[in-house]
């Protein structure tokens, strides 16, 4: 068997979940993994993809880029604005690329993500307006430098686009050693 690598999966939690719920033992456990990766495997071979094709979008890469690109969901102007950003984002990736998307709202406020992303290694696009509510994240890995700011150049002046976090493993949920994020008046 082939390594099983992860799939749109940050942490253990469904995995977890599952194996409480159904009171697996250690090797019922191992045996349910193994069948729904068969059943992976089966499925995107169905597509023509082979599981270990995906690899280099699931494996972490000193050589690749990865990025969090942000956006104030007030200005995107739908509110569906997942969708309204998908629409301009599919355009600018590479048919031939391998990468993984990831994308969801970060419930912190605005200005405490800005905090963080400054730090991180914030590339900021020409808009200022943060927002008061919450804001809206593309995070794709896997990326060229040329990816990478066709990614920027493309989304640059759209409305809601904040720029993009360049350094992902430096950005946490806590505010840097010595430093206070801004209160959420």
């Amino acid at each position: 068997m082939s390594s099983i690598l992860t799939l749109n999966a940050r942490d253990g939690v469904g995995l977890t979940v599952a194996r409480k719920m159904f009171k697996m033992s250690s090797e019922e456990f191992g045996g349910f993994i193994r069948e729904h990766y068969t059943t992976l495997q089966s499925e995107l071979a169905k597509v023509g993809v082979t599981y270990d094709a995906l690899s280099p979008a699931l494996l972490p890469s000193t050589t690749r880029h990865e990025i969090a690109l942000l956006f104030n969901i007030d200005l995107i102007g739908s509110s569906m604005y997942g969708r309204a950003i998908a629409k301009r984002l599919i355009p600018l990736l590479e048919p031939e690329a391998t990468l993984s998307v990831l994308v969801g709202d970060i419930f912190l406020h605005p200005q405490a993500v800005r905090e963080m992303a400054r730090y991180a290694g914030f590339v900021p696009s020409d808009l200022h307006e943060w927002g008061q509510d919450y804001l809206f994240c593309v995070y794709l890995n896997n990326l060229s430098e040329s990816q990478r700011d066709a990614l920027h150049n493309g989304f640059f002046g759209s409305p809601g686009y904040l720029g993009y976090v360049r350094r992902l493993t430096t950005l946490t949920l806590a505010p840097p050693r010595g430093r206070r994020c801004p209160p959420l008046s």
